[in-house]
């Protein structure tokens, strides 16, 4: 474990000695954020966690619309693309394009495993609190990454109010956001809805395809919230939410990405010497798709990274036309309810939600226009449940809960040949987690979860096969010592683990079974404020040991014949008749992740703010064993020493705000710049050159006019100053080298007014 140098660097750091004589008389400190990372309302300082917090005035600023928008002003953090699912990595721990996520995902205290869940996530929020680093006691399974939690606002007793805001930009962009609350009986009966409409064009232009359709990457999104909270006397506090949203339009998609295409030869030698490979490689390789394009179509690929190649064999074919048309129709409906009690002695909390995800979409089959697409509809329905026992003592804080969670989940494919399946996970828990003041300066908390999951799957094309299942349980632990060294300064030492659920790779021959995977976390940090607030530094080391780390492959079974060679396929002269392509996860035995952050935060003047970060990341795989997702039927690869995938050994960003006071105008104008810098990465584990993504930078840079009583705001912004086309997601499928970008280059105007 080589962490010496970043731990020099850490304690240089923290150890500056900043003296609060030269801000006695400043004017201004940093607020306090306060956030409820363990499940009770604390401030941010006072967390021996790694935690990092929005506000939803400063995710507005940055035109944060869901959580991949946050993911560079975060470090060690990565949030991606991966069609229309979120991809998280935190620390380098990742879903891996795996089963679950390895990110406890949570709105409003209710968990979701569904990453097509959050599109209205963003409307209406107080903030989002970002927990780096395994969270297995108090958030339970699946959180082996961390935790996100994004807490809606709540409706006001007191006051009525409201406010309207749009945002128009490039790709023809129009967002429209209308918020309005009123007490219905003072004190007691309030309601609070907020609606959404966000149109924009695609980044892709698909007219290609031979009729008028949208553009791929693009957004057509409604949806709203409603929050009603019954408080009828101090003891009861009661709230009940509900949350919509339809998504249509062409939707994300992934482009052949052909710098990325690993050569025959390579896939040749990779192969050794498995006589199946050996043969269907030459036949089968990823670079024969796009050898099969005309010329002209070949160069727009490569001028043009988000090029959608097009190459009809009956293009005055109705029929074949429509069955290339690109939609998606996603509607998602949850609703939840909050109950707290004050018993005096105890608070009693109970939380329940439940959420219906159906979804149909239409996506591109082989990556280029005019052959095949695939039908994907999914019918999603989970429910969750916890109810908390605990106690705010003066040296003593406990609390205990017990937690159910069930998602029914049914999935039709049809790319070419049908394959339905569902699956049924239910988790239940019970945890608890206390904290014991020793001295006034010195706490010691403590945390224990037990959980168990039980998964079926079924094939819904075949219910005689019966049905497959399999159990998993753990114990999940947690300890932290803090010490206080001033009002101001904290130091902690925490180890916590983490787990993930293992489960079942459907119609998988090869390897129907996955084991869970587990982590173990150490963690020293350091929290201090300096000069009476306006300097508040924040830094952490961690290092993970990390066993059966969960990856995805995909086993592709040939028709085989009475000598056990594969068939011809008559309709595709030089391929194969394929028995099954299956989605199979595996595990890695295990890897290990070290590193650190640094967060600053300064106010240099009344008018003047800075926030910068640095996260620093080490990762490495002990000892390991993958398929290869682009040989078929080849002999493991051995992926020993290498890095995980999403895992930028630096990433640093800075933002720097100045406020110019405008006493003609009445008012203030905010000017902002936001730089992001990314180290180099890999996106698949077995670490071949086609799969790294080199350093890239983003700069964001906005004015914001306010006047002095804050009834509205005008808002210039660009994003991706560079318009840098920077890959989100690289995969290498069977038909070649797949990709995933982030926007290019966006500009517009905010309005808001409030009312």
């Amino acid at each position: 474990m080589k962490i010496k140098p970043i731990y020099y660097s850490l304690m240089v750091l923290t150890g500056s000695g900043y003296s609060g004589s030269a801000a006695s008389q400043a004017t201004l400190m940093l607020e306090e954020v306060v956030v409820t990372a363990q499940k009770r309302e604390q401030s941010l300082q006072d967390i021996p966690l790694s935690v990092s917090s929005f506000s939803g005035e400063e995710m507005k600023a940055f035109g944060a619309v869901d959580f991949r928008d946050l993911s560079s002003r975060l470090v060690n953090v990565k949030v991606a693309n991966d069609q229309e699912n979120i991809d998280i990595s935190i620390r380098g721990v990742s879903n891996n394009r795996g089963f679950a996520p390895a990110t406890a995902f949570h709105i409003d205290g209710i968990y979701t495993g569904l990453s097509q869940s959050g599109l209205t996530a963003f409307l209406d929020v107080a903030r989002t609190e970002i927990l780096r680093g395994p969270q297995g006691t108090l958030y339970g399974r699946n959180a082996t990454a961390g935790a996100i939690n994004v807490i809606s606002n709540r409706p006001d007793l007191q006051e009525a109010s409201g406010s309207l805001e749009v945002n128009a930009g490039n790709y023809d962009l129009l967002n429209v956001t209308a918020v309005g609350e009123m007490p219905i009986i003072e004190d007691k009966l309030a309601v609070r809805i907020a609606v959404l409409n966000e149109d924009r064009d695609g980044y892709t232009d698909n007219n290609g395809l031979g009729f008028p359709q949208n553009n791929s990457d693009d957004a057509d999104v409604t949806g709203g919230k409603l929050r009603t909270l019954f408080e009828p006397n101090d003891r009861i506090q009661w709230m009940v939410g509900f949350d919509y949203a339809k998504q249509k339009g062409a939707g994300p998609r992934f482009y052949m990405d052909v710098d990325n295409i690993i050569p025959v030869d390579d896939l040749l030698a990779a192969a050794g010497d498995d006589p199946l490979a050996q043969q269907l490689i030459p036949a089968l390789h990823p670079g024969r798709a796009f050898s099969q394009l005309p010329e002209d179509q070949q160069r727009k690929i490569k001028d043009d990274p988000r090029y959608v190649p097009v190459f009809y064999t009956d293009a005055n074919n109705p029929e074949v036309l429509y069955k290339n048309k690109l939609t998606q129709n996603l509607e998602q409906k949850t609703y939840m309810t909050e109950g707290k009690i004050d018993l005096d002695y105890v608070d009693v909390t109970f939380l329940a939600g439940y959420r219906d995800i159906d979804s149909k979409r239409t996506g591109d089959n082989d990556f280029w226009a005019g052959n095949r697409t695939s039908l994907n509809e999914v019918d999603a329905k989970e429910q969750s449940y916890e109810l908390r026992v605990s106690r705010d003592g003066e040296q003593v804080q406990w609390l205990l809960g017990l937690y159910y969670y069930h998602l029914d989940n049914d999935t039709y494919i049809d790319a070419g040949s049908p394959t339905a399946y569902g699956s049924k996970n239910t988790s239940q828990a019970a945890f608890s987690q206390a904290t014991w003041s020793i001295t006034d300066t010195l706490a010691l908390t403590g945390g224990l979860r037990y959980s168990t999951d039980d998964i079926e799957s079924t094939d819904l094309l075949n219910t005689s096969s019966g049905t497959e299942s399999v159990d998993f349980d753990n114990v999940s632990w947690r300890a932290s010592l803090e010490q206080h060294l001033a009002a101001d300064s904290m130091v902690y030492l925490t180890i916590s683990t983490g787990y993930k659920t293992g489960g079942l790779n459907g119609g998988s021959q090869l390897n129907p079974i996955f084991d869970d995977e587990t982590i173990i976390a150490y963690e020293l940090g350091s929290k201090n404020q300096f000069l009476d607030g306006r300097i508040q530094l924040n830094a952490a080391l961690f290092y993970y040991d990390y066993s059966d780390l969960q990856v995805s492959g995909i086993e592709v079974i040939p028709q085989l014949d009475e000598n056990g060679n594969p068939i011809p396929d008559p309709d595709a002269p030089g391929t194969f008749l394929v028995e099954s392509v299956n989605t199979s996860n595996s595990n890695i035995p295990d890897s290990e992740m070290y590193g650190a952050e640094v967060e600053l935060v300064a106010l240099i003047t009344d008018n003047f703010r800075v926030d910068s970060a640095l996260g620093l990341l080490h990762t490495e795989v002990g000892d390991g064993l993958v398929d290869n997702a682009a040989i078929f039927g080849a002999t493991p690869t051995d992926v020993s020493g290498n890095e995980l995938r999403k895992a930028p050994p630096v990433s640093f960003n800075t933002g720097l705000q100045y406020t110019f006071e405008l006493p003609s105008l009445s008012g203030s104008l905010v000017s902002r710049l936001d730089f992001y810098y990314e180290d180099a990465q890999y996106h698949d584990v077995l670490n071949r050159p086609q799969d790294k993504e080199g350093s890239y930078t983003k700069t964001d840079i906005s004015a914001t006019f306010r006047p002095n009583d804050g009834k509205y705001f005008v808002q210039l912004y660009v994003r991706n100053l560079e318009d840098n086309d920077v890959r989100t997601t690289i995969y290498q499928s069977p038909i070649g080298a797949l990709s995933a970008y982030a926007p290019p280059r966006t500009y517009g105007v905010r309005v808001g007014v409030n009312f």
